[in-house]
């Protein structure tokens, strides 16, 4: 065996590889998982409406979201209520609005964003499992999610 014919056998090893790694990272994020968005909000009217509605304007249609409002003292709540799939109001911190939409949530999947984002159309089709370093993927397990409800 040639040198020349060494690599080509090890980069096809790979490509094959990474076939399979993508092959099984299309089973594991499949088109019927869902998306739980949570978005933080604090008198973000002026913000939220266009951010609510590039969330529903995703490709990616399995999703839900949820507002957490920090008591606002503008529309904030108006607007969530018209397209948020769930509304809360909890305070005062940012981090407790993000464990307490992560309660209500019921996906397979969380997505934290502000209310002054705005998303492209197919940023969920972008969104892959976090890879950790042996190559594992994680997700919330029931220990996980078991301990968010406790908060």
């Amino acid at each position: 065996m040639t040198a020349r014919n060494g690599r080509n056998a090890l980069f096809h090893a790979r490509l094959l590889r990474v076939m399979d790694q993508m092959s099984e990272l299309t089973q594991s994020h499949g088109r019927n998982e869902i998306v739980s968005i949570i978005i933080t909000t604090r008198n973000a009217g002026l913000t939220l409406e266009r951010c609510l509605r590039s969330v529903k304007a995703q490709s990616y249609e399995n999703t839900e979201t949820i507002v957490v409002d920090n008591f606002s003292q503008d529309q904030t709540e108006k607007i969530a209520q018209r397209f948020a799939d769930k509304f809360s109001e909890v305070g005062p911190e940012r981090s407790s609005q993000r464990n307490h939409g992560a309660k209500l949530a019921s996906g397979d999947f969380f997505m934290f964003i502000d209310a002054d984002m705005e998303l492209k159309r197919k940023a969920l089709d972008r969104v892959k499992p976090f890879e950790g370093r042996a190559g594992g993927r994680y997700r919330a397990d029931d220990r996980l999610l078991a301990f968010l409800k406790s908060l």
